[in-house]
Protein backbone atom coordinates (compact mmCIF):
# COMPACT_ATOMS: atom_id res chain seq x y z
CA UNK A 1 0.00 0.00 0.00
CA UNK A 2 0.99 3.30 -0.63
CA UNK A 3 0.00 6.90 0.06
CA UNK A 4 -2.44 7.36 -2.47
CA UNK A 5 -4.48 4.11 -0.55
CA UNK A 6 -4.30 5.71 2.44
CA UNK A 7 -6.24 9.10 1.18
CA UNK A 8 -8.77 7.01 -0.54
CA UNK A 9 -9.39 4.80 2.58
CA UNK A 10 -10.59 7.96 4.57
CA UNK A 11 -14.32 8.20 5.09
CA UNK A 12 -16.12 11.17 6.17
CA UNK A 13 -17.08 11.91 9.61
CA UNK A 14 -20.21 13.67 8.64
CA UNK A 15 -21.92 12.71 4.92
CA UNK A 16 -22.63 17.12 4.71
CA UNK A 17 -18.84 18.12 5.06
CA UNK A 18 -16.94 19.68 2.09
CA UNK A 19 -14.11 17.61 0.90
CA UNK A 20 -12.33 20.16 -0.80
CA UNK A 21 -9.03 19.54 1.32
CA UNK A 22 -9.17 15.58 0.69
CA UNK A 23 -9.37 15.85 -3.01
CA UNK A 24 -6.27 18.16 -3.22
CA UNK A 25 -4.42 15.93 -1.32
CA UNK A 26 -6.16 12.99 -3.70
CA UNK A 27 -4.73 15.18 -6.65
CA UNK A 28 -1.38 15.14 -5.74
CA UNK A 29 0.96 13.69 -8.34
CA UNK A 30 4.23 13.42 -6.05
CA UNK A 31 4.22 11.71 -3.02
CA UNK A 32 4.59 14.02 0.28
CA UNK A 33 7.16 14.08 2.05
CA UNK A 34 6.04 14.46 6.06
CA UNK A 35 7.40 17.13 8.02
CA UNK A 36 5.96 15.44 11.68
CA UNK A 37 5.34 17.44 15.02
CA UNK A 38 4.44 14.34 17.53
CA UNK A 39 3.29 15.63 20.74
CA UNK A 40 2.13 18.90 19.11
CA UNK A 41 -0.40 20.06 20.79
CA UNK A 42 -1.84 23.38 18.73
CA UNK A 43 1.95 24.58 18.03
CA UNK A 44 1.87 26.04 14.31
CA UNK A 45 5.62 27.16 14.67
CA UNK A 46 6.96 25.43 11.87
CA UNK A 47 5.04 27.50 10.05
CA UNK A 48 6.11 30.56 11.09
CA UNK A 49 9.43 28.98 10.58
CA UNK A 50 8.50 28.48 6.73
CA UNK A 51 9.66 31.56 5.13
CA UNK A 52 10.63 32.27 1.63
CA UNK A 53 14.44 31.94 1.20
CA UNK A 54 14.53 29.78 4.33
CA UNK A 55 18.23 27.43 4.98
CA UNK A 56 16.35 24.57 3.91
CA UNK A 57 15.50 25.41 0.61
CA UNK A 58 12.39 23.36 1.07
CA UNK A 59 8.91 24.99 1.42
CA UNK A 60 5.78 23.16 3.69
CA UNK A 61 2.61 22.17 1.58
CA UNK A 62 0.80 25.42 0.42
CA UNK A 63 -2.74 25.69 -1.71
CA UNK A 64 -1.36 27.40 -4.26
CA UNK A 65 1.41 24.81 -4.49
CA UNK A 66 0.25 21.62 -4.77
CA UNK A 67 2.08 20.38 -7.78
CA UNK A 68 5.44 21.57 -6.61
CA UNK A 69 8.02 18.66 -7.71
CA UNK A 70 8.66 17.99 -3.75
CA UNK A 71 5.70 18.33 -1.71
CA UNK A 72 6.34 18.45 1.97
CA UNK A 73 3.13 18.26 4.44
CA UNK A 74 2.72 19.42 7.97
CA UNK A 75 1.74 16.42 10.13
CA UNK A 76 0.98 17.18 13.84
CA UNK A 77 -0.35 14.93 16.07
CA UNK A 78 -1.40 15.01 19.77
CA UNK A 79 -3.04 12.24 21.73
CA UNK A 80 -4.24 14.88 24.60
CA UNK A 81 -8.80 14.67 25.08
CA UNK A 82 -8.65 18.84 24.82
CA UNK A 83 -7.33 18.16 21.27
CA UNK A 84 -9.64 16.10 20.28
CA UNK A 85 -11.87 18.83 18.42
CA UNK A 86 -8.38 20.57 17.00
CA UNK A 87 -8.85 23.36 15.52
CA UNK A 88 -12.23 24.09 17.08
CA UNK A 89 -15.36 25.26 15.38
CA UNK A 90 -14.99 28.61 17.29
CA UNK A 91 -11.43 29.10 15.96
CA UNK A 92 -12.25 28.50 12.31
CA UNK A 93 -11.85 32.14 10.05
CA UNK A 94 -10.26 33.90 12.89
CA UNK A 95 -6.57 34.50 13.73
CA UNK A 96 -5.79 32.49 16.57
CA UNK A 97 -3.10 33.64 19.49
CA UNK A 98 -0.68 30.86 19.04
CA UNK A 99 1.83 28.64 21.17
CA UNK A 100 5.19 30.58 21.70
CA UNK A 101 3.24 34.10 21.14
CA UNK A 102 6.23 36.35 21.72
CA UNK A 103 8.38 34.42 18.58
CA UNK A 104 5.68 35.16 16.42
CA UNK A 105 5.91 38.60 17.64
CA UNK A 106 9.45 38.66 17.03
CA UNK A 107 9.00 37.76 13.23
CA UNK A 108 6.00 40.32 13.13
CA UNK A 109 3.68 37.14 11.61
CA UNK A 110 0.35 36.47 12.46
CA UNK A 111 -2.13 32.37 11.83
CA UNK A 112 -5.13 32.61 10.72
CA UNK A 113 -7.51 29.31 10.63
CA UNK A 114 -9.10 28.87 7.62
CA UNK A 115 -12.71 29.01 7.03
CA UNK A 116 -13.23 25.23 7.35
CA UNK A 117 -12.25 21.50 8.48
CA UNK A 118 -12.95 18.62 7.53
CA UNK A 119 -12.30 15.61 9.50
CA UNK A 120 -12.13 11.89 8.51
CA UNK A 121 -11.62 8.53 10.07
CA UNK A 122 -9.54 5.46 9.62
CA UNK A 123 -8.12 2.13 10.67
CA UNK A 124 -11.22 2.37 13.22
CA UNK A 125 -11.05 4.27 15.39
CA UNK A 126 -8.10 7.15 13.92
CA UNK A 127 -8.97 10.81 13.24
CA UNK A 128 -7.69 12.64 10.68
CA UNK A 129 -8.29 16.46 10.26
CA UNK A 130 -7.78 18.25 7.24
CA UNK A 131 -7.08 22.70 7.80
CA UNK A 132 -6.11 25.23 6.43
CA UNK A 133 -3.30 28.11 8.14
CA UNK A 134 -2.78 31.36 6.89
CA UNK A 135 0.25 32.63 7.58
CA UNK A 136 1.86 36.35 7.49
CA UNK A 137 4.64 38.58 8.12
CA UNK A 138 6.51 42.14 7.39
CA UNK A 139 9.39 44.04 7.61
CA UNK A 140 11.60 40.50 7.21
CA UNK A 141 13.54 41.23 3.98
CA UNK A 142 13.83 38.09 1.47
CA UNK A 143 12.26 36.22 3.97
CA UNK A 144 8.69 38.08 3.47
CA UNK A 145 5.51 36.75 2.25
CA UNK A 146 3.29 37.74 0.17
CA UNK A 147 0.71 40.50 0.92
CA UNK A 148 -2.21 37.69 1.36
CA UNK A 149 -0.19 35.26 2.96
CA UNK A 150 1.12 31.64 2.81
CA UNK A 151 -1.91 29.23 2.80
CA UNK A 152 -0.88 25.99 4.24
CA UNK A 153 -2.65 22.48 4.54
CA UNK A 154 -2.30 20.79 7.56
CA UNK A 155 -3.08 17.44 9.00
CA UNK A 156 -3.55 16.90 12.35
CA UNK A 157 -4.22 13.06 14.27
CA UNK A 158 -6.03 12.89 17.65
CA UNK A 159 -4.23 9.60 18.72
CA UNK A 160 -0.45 7.81 19.74
CA UNK A 161 2.38 8.86 18.16
CA UNK A 162 3.49 5.29 17.84
CA UNK A 163 -0.31 4.43 16.28
CA UNK A 164 0.10 7.03 13.82
CA UNK A 165 3.80 5.88 12.79
CA UNK A 166 2.62 1.90 12.53
CA UNK A 167 -0.43 2.14 11.34
CA UNK A 168 -0.41 5.07 8.45
CA UNK A 169 3.31 6.44 8.01
CA UNK A 170 5.03 2.77 7.86
CA UNK A 171 1.75 0.94 6.80
CA UNK A 172 1.29 3.15 3.55
CA UNK A 173 5.14 4.21 3.35
CA UNK A 174 5.13 7.74 3.96
CA UNK A 175 8.56 9.27 3.97
CA UNK A 176 9.45 11.45 7.40
CA UNK A 177 11.24 14.12 5.85
CA UNK A 178 12.37 15.73 9.74
CA UNK A 179 10.63 14.58 12.50
CA UNK A 180 10.01 17.77 15.88
CA UNK A 181 10.55 16.83 19.22
CA UNK A 182 9.44 19.49 21.21
CA UNK A 183 8.44 20.01 24.67
CA UNK A 184 7.36 16.34 24.77
CA UNK A 185 6.65 16.64 28.68
CA UNK A 186 2.83 16.66 28.63
CA UNK A 187 1.15 13.23 28.21
CA UNK A 188 3.99 11.69 26.63
CA UNK A 189 6.68 11.83 29.70
CA UNK A 190 3.66 10.47 32.03
CA UNK A 191 3.94 6.83 30.26
CA UNK A 192 6.06 4.96 31.90
CA UNK A 193 6.45 2.62 29.34
CA UNK A 194 7.42 4.97 26.55
CA UNK A 195 9.04 8.31 26.17
CA UNK A 196 8.97 10.06 22.98
CA UNK A 197 12.85 11.44 23.24
CA UNK A 198 14.63 7.99 23.40
CA UNK A 199 11.78 5.75 22.10
CA UNK A 200 10.38 7.30 19.23
CA UNK A 201 13.54 7.56 17.24
CA UNK A 202 14.55 4.16 17.96
CA UNK A 203 11.18 2.93 16.37
CA UNK A 204 11.53 5.06 13.47
CA UNK A 205 15.15 3.59 12.62
CA UNK A 206 13.60 0.22 12.84
CA UNK A 207 11.04 0.89 10.23
CA UNK A 208 13.62 2.57 8.07
CA UNK A 209 13.50 -0.03 5.05
CA UNK A 210 9.77 0.75 4.78
CA UNK A 211 9.70 4.79 5.29
CA UNK A 212 13.31 5.83 4.41
CA UNK A 213 15.86 7.98 6.27
CA UNK A 214 15.04 10.85 8.20
CA UNK A 215 16.68 13.66 6.85
CA UNK A 216 16.53 15.91 10.06
CA UNK A 217 15.62 16.00 13.84
CA UNK A 218 14.86 18.73 15.53
CA UNK A 219 15.00 18.06 19.17
CA UNK A 220 14.76 20.57 22.47
CA UNK A 221 16.86 20.59 25.52
CA UNK A 222 14.75 17.99 27.61
CA UNK A 223 15.41 15.18 24.67
CA UNK A 224 19.32 15.80 24.90
CA UNK A 225 22.09 15.55 27.10
CA UNK A 226 25.02 17.22 26.83
CA UNK A 227 24.57 18.31 23.83
CA UNK A 228 23.78 15.14 21.76
CA UNK A 229 20.48 13.32 21.92
CA UNK A 230 19.27 10.86 24.45
CA UNK A 231 18.39 8.27 21.74
CA UNK A 232 20.63 5.63 21.23
CA UNK A 233 19.75 5.62 17.36
CA UNK A 234 20.57 9.58 16.89
CA UNK A 235 24.21 9.44 18.64
CA UNK A 236 26.23 9.59 15.37
CA UNK A 237 23.73 12.30 14.13
CA UNK A 238 25.54 15.37 13.53
CA UNK A 239 24.54 18.84 15.02
CA UNK A 240 23.71 21.43 12.17
CA UNK A 241 22.33 23.89 13.91
CA UNK A 242 20.31 25.86 16.48
CA UNK A 243 16.56 26.89 17.11
CA UNK A 244 16.37 29.60 20.10
CA UNK A 245 13.19 30.43 21.77
CA UNK A 246 11.61 27.48 20.79
CA UNK A 247 10.78 24.33 23.03
CA UNK A 248 12.64 23.21 26.04
CA UNK A 249 16.36 25.87 26.37
CA UNK A 250 18.39 25.17 23.41
CA UNK A 251 16.15 23.52 20.34
CA UNK A 252 19.04 21.67 18.25
CA UNK A 253 18.42 20.31 14.43
CA UNK A 254 20.47 17.23 13.62
CA UNK A 255 21.15 15.27 10.29
CA UNK A 256 23.03 11.98 9.34
CA UNK A 257 25.83 12.18 7.39
CA UNK A 258 25.61 14.71 4.36
CA UNK A 259 21.74 14.91 4.15
CA UNK A 260 20.00 18.87 4.75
Amino acid sequence: MNWRDFFSALTPETERQDNRLLNSMRGLTTAPDICWYPGSGSDLVPLLLDVPANPTGRRLLRIDHLQEEEPLLYWMNDYGETLGQFPEDDLLGKELVPAYDDLWKEHKATATIGSAKECYRFGGNGKLTLFTVTVRNRNQGVHTRPESGDEYLVCFSNCESEKLLKSVFATYRFHLHAVLLIRQGGFSMQRKVFNQYEDLPNMVAKLSKTIGDVNCWVIDGQGLENGRPRAKALKSWKNVGKLNDWGWESTELFTKGNQT
